[in-house]
């Protein structure tokens, strides 16, 4: 839509781009992917598609995007903070509390029963 190219930042095109041509998010980029760029998967009754199915079909694919963006930004802000050791350590700690909170959501959203219609995939 026309408000989600107002909004975005230089940073964020290139993990976007990365995600979309199905490449590794580059080791030392701390963008994130711009959610709505992300393809929905396009429901099979067009005459029966909302936006808020759009929302759903497409949130695995959002979530999954989100969950790759986030394990790269870890990776390069772990390997960083110990190599350099300027990182404080609670705040390590509490990244790593909140990326581990939002890894149990994902899994749990990957495995409900409702599969992919699941509403648990949005607060993934």
């Amino acid at each position: 839509s026309k408000e989600a190219f107002q909004s975005i930042h230089q940073i964020d095109l290139v993990p976007t781009i990365s995600l979309l041509l199905g490449l590794p998010i580059p080791y030392a980029n701390l963008g994130a992917a711009v959610p709505a760029l992300i393809p929905l998967t396009p429901s099979e009754n067009k005459e029966m598609q909302t936006e808020f199915t759009n929302d759903i079909a497409g949130a695995p694919m959002v979530a999954a995007a989100l969950a790759l963006n986030a394990a790269q930004v870890w990776n390069y802000i772990s390997t960083y903070s110990k190599t350099a050791h300027t990182l404080p350590v609670q705040q390590m700690a509490d990244l790593e509390s909140m990326l581990n909170q939002a890894t149990n959501v994902y899994k749990a959203a990957l495995s409900h029963k409702d599969g992919h219609d699941s509403i648990s995939y949005r607060e993934a």
